[in-house]
């Protein structure tokens, strides 16, 4: 039956370098998860041999690698710290974001220039802006949608309320991209009642969900274990590094679509991860571990019915655009720092549908992710802020 840890939903992760293999045999290198609604389902693999028992009974069984299944709900959001740099960890999230999805980029800001407006900005120095990051200024979270040739300027997926003076300080989110050959897999530590369990070649998959007007997303992970034991090791907690409690998006902040503040009442995006697993004989061409078969990005946006909603999704519904959502935020100090979103350079809107929303008429928009062709891009990317 499923075991659910469930006493302090104590959860610690950490990307592997050997697929299977402890990547930290001491635990000191884990990083706590928040993790929520944390169940393990044993498994194990049954194998099937005759018996040499010399007379006609039945086949013996023996029990193989002792298997299972890991699901869990995490926040998504970012570090909850004023700035980053290239060496730190955006967020509790990053080495599940790395394993899932493969490539990652450290944002890096500047300070604004000359040119700027409420839509494009342009930074001084050297830094280098990505599409689909979160980029911040005048305490504003806005996703960049387009990037000029020289990488110093972007066009907003929004407008900012106001064109920022030169010299302004600008954040940028780091950005997880697909890219299949750095993915990979991850080990796990669990604490149940004082009794730790140990998860390791963790293959991952995920989705989107929960998503509301309080600004809390849930990434719905659910975790393929290849091989599990109970851990001798005590008081992991204390000698695993403890990330400080970080609040999710301030409630009431704004939620766009395709730069249009939009209220909605729920959001699913199933990132639509395909992991296959290879494994060959040992020499100089031989592979070994989890790596990125398909990705098919699609989801549901569930806004309140409103005709100008109607006709700019029916418009959009046999086009190939660039589609970007996620939490802005308005707040200040540490929670400017915890907005999300999610770009997808060639999404594509099906059919809307009306169905009822507690009494209301609402809105169920079903949209799905193309191919774009760009290496780097991929079919989406995430970005934290």
């Amino acid at each position: 039956m499923p075991v659910s840890i469930w006493k302090l939903n104590q959860l610690f992760g950490m990307k592997e370098t050997t697929f299977a293999t402890d990547p930290s045999a001491n635990g000191a290198l884990f990083k706590k998860l928040f993790a929520r609604e944390v169940v393990f389902q044993p498994g194990a693999e049954i194998i099937e041999r005759e018996g040499d028992t010399g007379s006609f009974s039945r086949q013996s069984h023996i029990v193989g690698v002792r298997g299972g299944t890991l699901t869990f709900k995490l926040e998504l959001k970012g570090s909850g710290e004023a700035s980053f740099d290239a060496d730190s960890e955006p967020s509790e999230a990053h080495d599940i974001l790395r394993c899932l999805l493969g490539g990652f980029e450290v944002g890096q800001g500047g300070t604004v220039a000359a040119g700027t407006t409420t839509t494009s900005i342009q930074l001084a120095g050297t830094p280098k802006l990505n599409p689909g990051a979160i980029l911040h200024v005048n305490g504003h979270a806005r996703l960049i949608k387009t990037v000029d040739v020289d990488g110093l300027g972007c066009d907003l997926n929004a407008a900012l309320p106001a064109i920022p003076a030169n010299g302004t300080q600008v954040q940028v989110g780091t950005t997880y991209y697909l890219d299949k050959d750095s993915a990979g897999t991850m080990a796990f530590h669990g604490d149940r009642d004082g009794i730790f369990y140990t998860f390791l070649g963790c293959k991952l998959t995920a989705k989107l969900e929960g998503v509301t007007a309080k600004g809390v997303a849930l990434l719905a992970i659910s975790v393929e274990v290849a091989t599990w034991h109970q851990d001798a090791k005590a008081n992991l907690s204390e000698t695993i590094e403890h990330l400080g409690t970080k609040p999710p998006v301030v409630k009431g902040s704004s939620f766009w679509i395709d730069g249009v503040a939009s209220l909605v009442t729920g959001l699913d995006i199933d990132l639509g991860i395909t992991t296959g697993f290879q494994e060959t004989t040992e020499g100089a061409e031989g592979k070994s571990g989890a790596y990125i078969v398909d990705a098919k990005p699609s989801g549901t946006i569930k806004p309140y019915h409103d005709p100008d909603n109607m006709t700019r999704f029916l418009a959009a519904t046999e086009m190939e655009l660039a589609f970007a959502c996620g939490f802005g935020s308005n707040g200040a100090g540490a929670n400017f720092c915890n907005a999300w979103g999610i770009f997808i350079p060639a999404g594509q809107y099906m059919q809307p549908n009306l169905e009822e929303v507690a009494g209301m008429a609402g809105e169920s928009i079903q949209f799905m992710a193309n191919a774009s062709g760009d290496a780097f891009l991929g079919d989406f990317t995430l970005s934290l802020l």
